[in-house]
């Protein structure tokens, strides 16, 4: 009988393990081209950022809007880096805006009369799926402007076949306010594209091992006419055989997005991230309280951390982004982490 529990047991372990997995999650990176002076993209703007942005940003997608010469060369934030834009145009053979593609794909707008730039629809067929790969992405502020980014790129949960992959990396400004020249046109963007980390070209990417993984680390300079409180980063894992993009990480925590350089950074792992139910905290710092807040700050849970169960439940919590403060002795740590 006690040979038939320990096997038991034994299985339950590993079924978790199997299960935990085979749920790493694959975001889904949503690449727009667009004009300022384009009217049709004036006119379906509203609907993507109410029906697509508020509720999968950050949470199932990415997006990034790459601003080219169609209709109207003169839009500010295509001649800003028209060299690297119209190179990510050619990549996908764009002839007009509003165009989409959805992890590499090129994906068709709504039918009329709405025109949807990405239906909901399409969207929700591609959530809730799963990677291979893991990507993290993680910013720390430096003297003179500087930032430096570190990405690590894990292999979870399968051996992946050889391939032509490229490892991207784009500067992303989450969101732009501006005074345009003519009525009527946009004033507030999101997820505009401001250059690239090693050009388009990227870095060519070999998987690790299962259970491993492979950094990377790049260093850049922000721009007078950027708001650094909005300036972060997406990176991605491509496959130029078919453009199929494998997944993407951003280091998006919301107007903090990178972290002061006392911070408690790589003493403190969380996994799984994101997770349906239950995140670890992997530590050998001494910590002493565990925030969690939601996306507007709201402080929706204090403790004090149990090593002994270093866990936080989420259970209870409803799908999105929450922010988690660790606090040490002396130093601090804030990561956001998803519910899904």
């Amino acid at each position: 009988m006690k040979k038939i529990f320990s096997l038991f047991v034994l299985l339950f372990i590993f079924s978790s393990f199997v299960y935990a997995q085979e749920q790493n999650k694959r975001y889904i990176l949503l690449e727009e081209f667009s004009n300022t002076y384009c009217p049709p993209c004036i006119f379906r703007h509203p609907t993507f950022h109410d029906n697509i942005l508020l509720e999968y940003e950050d949470i199932d997608a990415y997006h990034i809007v790459y601003h080219v010469s169609t209709p109207i060369p003169d839009d500010i934030f295509y001649q800003a880096n028209k060299e690297e834009a119209e190179e990510r145009a050619n990549y996908y053979q764009i002839q007009g805006t509003p165009t989409l593609h959805l992890l590499g794909k090129f994906s068709p707008s709504g039918p009329a009369p709405d025109y949807d730039i990405l239906p909901n629809a399409t969207l929700q067929q591609y959530t809730g799926s799963i990677s291979p790969l893991k990507i993290e992405v993680l910013e720390t502020i430096e003297a003179n402007h500087q930032r430096s980014v570190n990405i690590e790129v894990q292999t979870v949960n399968q051996i992946i076949p050889s391939s032509h992959f490229r490892l991207r990396v784009v500067v992303v400004e989450k969101t732009v306010e501006y005074e345009p020249p003519f009525e009527g046109m946009e004033t507030k963007l999101y997820n505009v594209f401001r250059q690239t980390l090693g050009g388009w070209e990227g870095i060519p990417f070999t998987p690790a091992k299962v259970g491993e993984s492979v950094s990377y680390n790049y260093t850049y300079s922000l721009q007078e006419d950027w708001n650094k409180q909005q300036i972060y980063i997406i990176a991605f894992i491509q496959d130029d055989n078919n453009q199929s993009i494998l997944n993407a990480g951003s280091s998006w925590q919301g107007e903090t997005v990178a972290i002061e350089e006392n911070s408690l950074n790589t003493l403190v792992q969380f996994y799984p991230n994101p997770s349906k139910d239950f995140v670890y905290i992997k530590t050998e710092k001494e910590l002493q309280s565990v925030q969690i807040f939601d996306i507007e700050g709201k402080l929706l849970q204090k403790t004090f951390f149990d090593s002994s169960n270093p866990s936080i439940d989420l259970r209870a919590l409803p799908k999105g982004i929450y922010y988690v403060s660790l606090q040490s002795e002396d130093k601090n740590r804030v990561e956001k982490i998803v519910k899904w």
